[in-house]
């Protein structure tokens, strides 16, 4: 069963924070030395690959900072770090214990259930996620049950909905290539309309980070 918060949970929530009309949920790990970006580590070290990873991390929450304030912008923790205070425009929750896809049905249910019109969930392996991209995941909404950003691994950065939808997170192989094609099957056996964004690419391995860091700064001294 997927955890949810007890109603005095929710009211705390409620007191602490304005409602938004729309949630963005940041899935994030706590930024913790051998505990994020593994096989970066095992290519380069676990120095090198907490660097990615913060990077990354800062890289999306700078680039949501100018998201349209009836946003309510949260990142989800597997454990709650100490330097809350570095992202001062976002709650703090605490992701439960349980498989991706039950976490991100947690996410979107909670949102709902906050006054949440609409659930976006992210990851912090995009870098290439933009404001625009959120912003057209949200009007895509008003007119489809479920919007997904496909991943050039086979996976999905992005997922969103009005709604609780049981079908949207299938018992898969969360870290399998087929992901996606799951997914979408899953919807379609039972008529839940979707749409889909435009493929990204995500940080695995250290020639990943290499080729976009030089895209990047190739970009920025142009």
């Amino acid at each position: 069963m997927v955890p949810k918060f007890t109603v005095g949970d929710l009211e705390d929530l409620k007191t602490q924070y304005s409602e938004g009309r729309n949630a963005l949920i940041l899935l994030a790990r706590a930024p913790e030395l051998g505990k994020v970006k593994t096989r970066i580590a095992t290519e380069v070290g676990a120095e090198k690959a907490l660097h990615v990873y913060t990077r990354l991390l800062k890289n999306i929450v700078s680039s949501m900072s100018d998201l349209e304030k009836s946003v309510r912008k949260i990142i989800a923790w597997t454990k709650v770090p100490d330097n809350t205070g570095d992202y001062p425009d976002w709650e703090h929750w605490l992701q439960p214990e349980v498989d991706l896809g039950d976490c991100m049905q947690w996410a979107i249910h909670n949102s709902v259930a906050l006054g949440a019109e609409k659930a976006i969930i992210v990851g912090a392996d995009i870098p290439d996620i933009s404001q625009d991209r959120i912003e057209r995941a949200f009007d895509t909404l008003d007119y489809t049950d479920v919007v997904l950003g496909p991943a050039a691994d086979g996976g999905y950065y992005l997922v969103g909905a009005k709604r609780d939808i049981p079908e949207l997170f299938p018992d898969i192989n969360w870290g399998g290539t087929d992901v996606l094609d799951k997914t979408t099957e899953s919807l379609q056996k039972t008529g839940i309309s979707f749409q889909l964004l435009d493929i990204l690419s995500d940080i695995d391995h250290w020639e990943d980070w290499v080729e976009w860091s030089g895209r990047i700064k190739k970009y920025t001294e142009s």
